[in-house]
């Protein structure tokens, strides 16, 4: 037992633990929106963001007897994003907007898919700012633009979260 956690303190040591504070994202807008935004902002107000899961549809299936379950379907979680809202409510207007593009506010008319997806990358980085872990999410759009609560007696930053769609997403390591 001594030994494990000589073991597992010599590791921390030598080679650290990830921190949740060190990430960022990297997200174009959506075909319809390009040559319109600044970017940067978006990217840099991102206070929250979770890498996804994914999680294995089963069925039950006998074999010889035993019931075993059996994977048919890989099922991508969405992610949601957390950002700062900046004094000219331009973060806010970025979300509206896209939503907007996935169905008009006016005609209430959808969008073509192809003009309202994007890919969006989130990046693991250590303490030393290297990238060690991407994920990269394909056919990403807002499938939630969060409310935002407000109140006179509140003095907190105002914050809005958004849940992504996306189709599917793969993960490398960045050595």
């Amino acid at each position: 037992m001594a030994s494990t956690l000589k073991n597992f303190i010599s590791l921390v040591k030598t080679e650290g633990l990830m921190r949740t504070s060190r990430y960022s994202i990297v997200l174009s807008p959506p075909k319809d929106m390009r040559g319109q935004r600044d970017m940067r902002k978006i990217q840099l107000f991102c206070s929250d963001v979770q890498i996804p899961g994914v999680t294995l549809s089963t069925t039950q299936i006998r074999m010889f007897g035993e019931v075993r379950e059996s994977p048919y379907e890989k099922m991508f979680d969405n992610i949601t994003l957390s950002f700062y809202v900046d004094n000219n409510m331009k973060v806010k207007q970025f979300f509206d907007d896209w939503m907007g593009v996935i169905q008009s506010p006016s005609s209430r008319n959808f969008g073509y898919y192809k003009n309202y997806i994007t890919d969006m990358i989130l990046s693991v980085e250590d303490t030393k700012d290297r990238k060690r872990y991407e994920v990269k999410l394909f056919e990403c759009y807002p499938k939630n633009v969060g409310g935002i609560s407000m109140a006179h007696e509140s003095k907190e930053v105002m914050k809005l979260q958004v849940s992504m769609n996306d189709k599917n997403w793969t993960s490398r390591s960045c050595d």
